[in-house]
């Protein structure tokens, strides 16, 4: 079943839709209206919905910009009891941002690259890099049997209070790094997950996750949250570690993270047979190319690299 706007796309009982000028007839046919886009753009907007009797809310999103994983998944899961209580609910998303109705895709069976494709071709679209890196680490966590729907309940109730951004930058750096290591050193994604998630009831830890997690801790604790996301390569005798860093105009960079994770890196290094590490500092979007290009498409075409090596 399709919504009657065009751009619209059924999935599990849930529309999803660019916002339209029919909002008293929206209004009229849908208890719950989950509005995603600029604030100072849609909050009128919503309060309209609320004023006609509407359950409505605003979550805060541009569309180049990228939500944190645990957001993401607590606004699927917040998504997800509307619809178990039996609502009619709909989601208006400001032009047509592809990465929440993908991402409902993949809490339904759906993988990467069919979700995105799916709702491409209903006119959504990614627009940024770290928009395909958000949805590919979503479905590592789903193919390593990870529950993200058991996430997604328990993040649910915290979406329009604030989650905490450090646990949930911690989860995607730990994440990113097992996608980027586990063909090379043993690693189990499940051990990793519950010590981050459930520290108290985690097994333990082999040396080498004990690692992992370290760096994702590091790479977290940053009050500018400067290190977004990192690519790694070992090429020859190297490791390359391409770290994406949100404020490269800042004084310091991502070089106070980077200075802190050495160590661990170069440990690494020797765990897959490496001489040397070599740090690329570079613009999230940019180092996002590097590992999910097939995910968003074209687009990385047109990014030009920036940063610095060292």
């Amino acid at each position: 079943m399709e919504d009657e706007n065009a751009g619209a796309v059924e999935i599990e009982g849930i529309v999803f839709s660019q916002p339209s000028r029919g909002v008293v007839r929206r209004a009229a046919f849908y208890d719950t209206i989950l509005v995603v886009g600029t604030p100072t753009t849609f909050s009128s907007r919503v309060e309209f919905y609320r004023s006609l009797g509407v359950d409505a809310r605003l979550f805060p999103l541009r569309p180049s910009e990228t939500p944190f994983l645990l957001a993401l998944l607590g606004l699927l899961g917040w998504v997800e009891k509307k619809r178990e209580e039996g609502l009619r609910v709909l989601v208006e998303i400001e032009a047509g941002q592809a990465v929440i109705p993908a991402a409902f895709l993949m809490l339904h069976g759906r993988g990467v690259f069919e979700a995105v494709y799916s709702v491409r071709s209903r006119g959504f679209r990614l627009y940024a890099p770290l928009q395909a890196r958000l949805l590919y680490l979503l479905w590592v966590l789903r193919e390593e049997n990870i529950p993200i729907s058991e996430l997604a309940e328990r993040y649910y109730r915290s979406i329009f209070t604030g989650i905490d951004l450090y646990y949930s930058l911690m989860l995607e750096h730990a994440v990113e790094h097992f996608y980027h290591l586990y063909r090379f050193i043993p690693l189990r994604l499940s051990r990793i997950y519950e010590d981050i998630v459930r520290p108290r009831a985690a097994g333990i830890l082999t040396n080498e996750e004990k690692i992992i997690v370290t760096i994702a801790s590091i790479l977290s604790h940053s009050s500018l949250l400067a290190v977004r996301n990192v690519a790694l390569e070992k090429n020859g005798s190297n490791l390359h570690i391409y770290v994406g860093c949100a404020t490269l105009l800042h004084s310091d960079g991502c070089w106070p993270e980077i200075s802190q994770s050495q160590g661990y890196y170069n440990a690494i290094a020797r765990l897959v047979g490496a001489r040397k590490t070599v740090f690329h500092v570079m613009d999230p979007e940019e180092v996002a190319c590097l590992s999910y290009r097939d995910v968003y498409g074209e687009g990385c075409e047109m990014l030009g690299e920036t940063g610095a090596r060292y």
